[in-house]
């Protein structure tokens, strides 16, 4: 039994009402241009490009609220509905080769993280980066603590960080979306609200690699027999 923790963050943010349409016109064209592409190939990249395109339009807009907001509180973000059932091991990951979503908070640390880190490779410090959790094809990264440090390893693309990984195949068969919510599939009832429609937009993209992946996978079993 899946156990949901609705008030393990602070206060929830809804930061775009109309969240479903930009969803809806976003997973509809990825999809059907994908339907029309010839291989495997040709549909993983083009997939690949939604995802870094979204992420980075994505992560890009909360590092900058920094600057636009007096008070920002990084316990307002999150990607994925919370379940303790859905956090698995540990797992090192290359900053240069994952994206990172946190929240940067204060100035100061950024301008001290900066200087630090320029000359220096980020090092994962067990006591200080411990609520950081990858979310496989997403391939990103959420940190929840010591946040300077790691947007600053990001920046400077140095370094390693240690996550909890995220049971994403399971999310897939578990949750759908509508862009502003989060449901079970199986019952229909509403476990969430989308922080940031394009997290939505983000899962199913990632729900289409993992498809057409497996898809692959069981053609070539099947032609084995």
């Amino acid at each position: 039994m899946i156990k949901y923790v609705s008030d393990f963050f602070a206060k929830k943010e809804k930061i775009h009402v109309n969240g479903s349409i930009e969803f809806n016109n976003a997973v509809r064209i990825s999809r059907s241009h994908c339907d029309g592409l010839d291989c495997f190939n040709q549909k993983t990249a083009f997939l690949e490009y939604v995802l870094r395109t979204v992420k980075a339009d994505f992560i890009t807009s909360y590092n900058a609220k920094v600057f636009y907001k007096e008070h920002v509180n990084p316990r307002e973000a999150r990607i994925m509905p919370f379940s303790v059932e859905l956090i698995g091991d540990e797992i090192e990951l290359d900053l240069n080769s994952v994206d990172v979503f946190a929240l940067p908070w204060k100035i100061n640390s950024i301008t001290t993280m900066l200087n630090r880190l320029k000359n220096e490779v980020f090092k994962h410090d067990a006591n200080n980066h411990f609520a950081t959790i990858y979310y496989p094809y997403m391939n990103i990264c959420h940190a929840d603590n010591g946040i300077h440090s790691i947007l600053i390893g990001k920046y400077y693309n140095k370094g390693n960080i240690v996550a909890r990984q995220y049971d994403i195949e399971k999310a897939f068969r578990l949750y759908k979306t509508d862009g502003d919510s989060w449901f079970l599939k199986e019952t229909g009832e509403k476990i969430d609200d989308v922080f940031d429609f394009r997290i939505a937009i983000i899962f199913e993209i990632g729900r289409m690699m993992y498809e057409i992946k497996q898809s692959k996978i069981a053609k070539k079993q099947h032609n084995k027999m």
